[in-house]
């Protein structure tokens, strides 16, 4: 019934929770398949993979090399060699809850006409919550909850990458993720999931969000480092670059425009933050994250 596509780089140290959250499921083993996309890692990604589908050998797990560097070119990968006719996308540095596939199957079997959909990413914290860490920047770590109610995603949202689940057919009708978009190995561009939606939402196709489907994205210590974060969300800037300038001009205003709107709200989140919870670090934090991402859409570079 459904595919897993887990497209990893240099991630050897968090795949084995990956898939053992997948043997873990409580549902029965024969209804989904994993696929490990080794993208040209340097780490002992390859011997892990071998390891673990050893030792969990009653899953249904097939280890390849995907050559083209990017995230793109692995998931696109996975499309193309998956079974089923649910292809779901998963970070190898995530773990799904025991009724994730369950979950995934029951919001197709109730929503015959989806043809996508996504549910919660909450954070593990490895070495604890940073103190100027807020919701509004936690989206970068991978965070993703609009709440506790099932319901068809609002065209303006959409579910992302490491819990996100297509129907096989929807790949023939908008096409495979954009290469142009998304992780290179150490290079951190973004949007292909957005880009891909844009795509599926023009198509005129329902997705649902249904917050049932439940996964947990490792943050360990590394990643809350200013130049890892500042090295990523310049990278999201540089991806909207890339995008908008792909698109009409008419769309090219909308994004700046939006993105004057976005200084706005981040001034007045400054205020608070610094005013009201008298939080230097989170204040000051909030108005460096937006200016690294005007400064990947303006100049398309770091």
């Amino acid at each position: 019934m459904v595919s897993i596509v887990v497209a990893t780089y240099n991630r050897c140290n968090f795949l084995e929770d990956c898939i053992k959250s997948y043997e873990e499921q409580n549902c029965d083993k024969s209804l989904f398949e994993v696929l490990i996309i080794d993208n040209n890692s340097t780490d002992d990604t390859e011997i892990v993979s071998k390891e673990v589908i050893e030792k969990y050998s009653e899953l249904d797990v097939r280890y390849m090399i995907e050559p083209n560097q990017g995230l793109s070119y692995g998931r696109n990968r996975g499309i193309k060699e998956s079974k089923y006719d649910l292809i779901h996308f998963f970070d190898d540095d995530a773990v799904a809850t025991p009724n994730y596939i369950s979950a995934i199957i029951d919001t197709f079997e109730r929503y015959p006409k989806a043809k996508a959909a996504g549910g919660k990413i909450l954070l593990n914290y490895l070495e604890g919550r940073p103190s100027w860490a807020s919701v509004y920047m936690e989206s970068i770590f991978g965070l993703f909850d609009i709440g506790d109610a099932e319901m068809e995603f609002p065209r303006k949202n959409y579910p992302r990458g490491s819990n996100m689940t297509f129907k096989r057919e929807l790949f023939d009708e908008v096409g495979y993720f954009d290469v142009s978009l998304g992780r290179k190995g150490k290079i951190m561009l973004g949007g292909e999931e957005k880009e891909m939606f844009q795509r599926v939402y023009e198509f005129g196709a329902s997705v649902i969000y249904n917050p049932l489907i439940v996964c947990y994205h490792a943050v360990p210590e590394s990643r809350t480092r200013m130049d890892f974060m500042r090295n990523q969300v310049v990278g999201i800037g540089v991806s909207e670059n890339i995008r908008i300038n792909n698109s009409a001009f008419s769309h090219k205003a909308k994004r700046y425009f939006m993105e004057g709107v976005k200084w706005g709200a981040t001034l007045l989140l400054f205020a608070k933050y610094l005013f009201l919870e008298f939080n230097f670090p989170k204040a000051v934090l909030i108005v460096r994250f937006r200016w690294w991402i005007s400064k990947g859409i303006l100049l398309g570079h770091s």
